[in-house]
């Protein structure tokens, strides 16, 4: 990639990052392409430069988000002093802190606009899912790790508890944003987590 290029990749993800906070925070129905553009700090005009439509930068930013998770669980489930229920904790942890941080205004874009967009929008509903199927394949396999060293139950296979957990997580995090408090996602840790996927 040359020095244009490179520079122009970094204007775009710079571009998708304040498109998280945009829709985390707004919304898509409630943000037009002018909205967008504001937020990003861009005009109307050079947004149409990159991006198609308001549909294309919402796909565009889901798998941008999507890549940025990615990188965080990376880190932390590639921690190996750690069994694989302790990344599991970690990882939540780690979630728990950023949604408090940002003072219980934002969560999982996933949920988010998954409550939003599911069977409304087809093409960002495709979008979603692919990266939460993705996801969850990466859960699933920490947690077969975690059955394996003996730290998470094993009478459950690894796909249904990954599902379940991913799934009750962004219930959680609504609810943390509705409560303004961190009260549901630390017994979601320890009661769930725990307890509940822990080898007896």
């Amino acid at each position: 990639m040359n020095v244009r290029s490179q520079k122009k990749q970094e204007k775009i993800e710079r571009i998708l990052d304040h498109g998280i906070e945009a829709f985390r925070v707004h919304g898509y129905h409630s943000s037009s392409v002018q909205d967008l553009a504001d937020y990003c700090q861009i005009s109307k005009g050079s947004f149409y430069q990159y991006f198609k439509d308001k549909e294309h930068f919402c796909q565009e930013v889901i798998i941008h988000y999507s890549n940025k998770m990615g990188s965080m669980v990376v880190e932390i489930f590639g921690d190996e002093s750690l069994n694989g229920l302790s990344k599991l904790v970690k990882f939540y942890e780690t979630v728990l802190a950023r949604v408090k941080e940002a003072d219980f205004q934002s969560g999982c874009l996933y949920g988010d606009l998954s409550a939003e967009l599911g069977g409304v929008n087809e093409a960002c509903s495709e979008t979603l899912s692919k990266c939460l199927s993705k996801a969850a394949e990466v859960f699933a396999s920490v947690i077969i790790e975690g059955q394996k060293d003996g730290s998470i139950r094993t009478d459950i296979d690894s796909k249904t508890l990954s599902s379940m957990s991913y799934n009750n997580f962004a219930g959680v995090i609504l609810r943390m944003k509705v409560d303004r408090k961190l009260d549901a996602g630390q017994e979601f840790i320890e009661t769930y987590v725990k307890r509940l996927l822990a080898h007896k």
